[in-house]
């Protein structure tokens, strides 16, 4: 949990990417994990909403409460078989700003990798308001 002691705030952030919930269809062990690590805010990567592939759920929510995480946010980066797809923010502390910033993919090369984006937030930790980012990148080149 996160504590201020001697004016300093000390937090525990994590990142965790869920593989689209392939592995882990109900997030009980996903959420025992973040549990276990003690982590106040985490950036998760390859998030569904609702879309076919994993069952047409809301899978940041179900996480976020089996994990015990009041705020979150999630941050579109494409559709994806009759839902969306991105990464999302979740946290014990209020976000109480967000900002979504969309990047493109690089369209020269032989193959184009999805669009990607990153949640900007700004988190009011025991009073103290610190910037959160997360992003999920993939490595693209041009071998034209």
């Amino acid at each position: 949990m996160a504590k201020i002691e001697n004016g300093k705030l000390t937090l525990k952030i994590a990142s965790y990417n869920l593989a689209g919930g392939n592995y882990d269809k109900d997030f009980s062990g996903i959420a025992k994990d973040i549990i276990d690590c003690g982590a106040d805010i985490v950036g998760l990567q390859e998030v569904d909403m609702f879309a076919d592939r994993s069952g047409n759920i809301d899978q940041l929510d179900i996480l976020a409460k089996k994990a015990g995480f009041e705020y979150k946010l999630f941050v579109k980066a494409i559709n994806i078989k009759g839902g969306e797809y991105g990464t999302s923010i979740i946290s014990k502390y209020p976000i109480v700003e967000s900002k979504i910033l969309p990047l493109k993919s690089f369209e020269g090369g032989p193959r184009k990798i999805e669009d990607r984006s990153i949640g900007i937030t700004v988190i009011d930790v025991l009073g103290q308001k610190i910037n959160f980012l997360n992003t999920h990148l993939a490595f693209e080149f041009d071998d034209a």
